[in-house]
């Protein structure tokens, strides 16, 4: 089983900020990711409630572990010239 490491206090704060007032629907949902996983809640069934794939919920956990809060965040994408 995969699940975020124990959040700091600070970062516990910040998700909830973010979760209150979030910019994007999207951001909203890895927030929610980060939150249930901190709290032991299996892949599976973050997938389940937020309506996304098991991959996909891996995906934002292990980004997260890497980059931090920061990592939530939508990368700038290639536009059309």
């Amino acid at each position: 089983m995969i699940f975020v490491k124990i959040l700091t206090e600070e970062e516990q704060e910040e998700l909830t900020l973010l979760s209150r007032r979030p910019p994007s629907a999207c951001l909203w949902r890895r927030v929610r990711i980060i939150q249930l996983s901190a709290k032991k809640v299996s892949v599976p069934n973050i997938a389940d409630a937020l309506q996304m794939s098991k991959k996909k919920v891996r995906y934002w956990i292990r980004r997260y572990e890497k980059e931090g809060i920061s990592g939530l965040y939508s990368r700038p994408r290639q536009g059309r010239h």
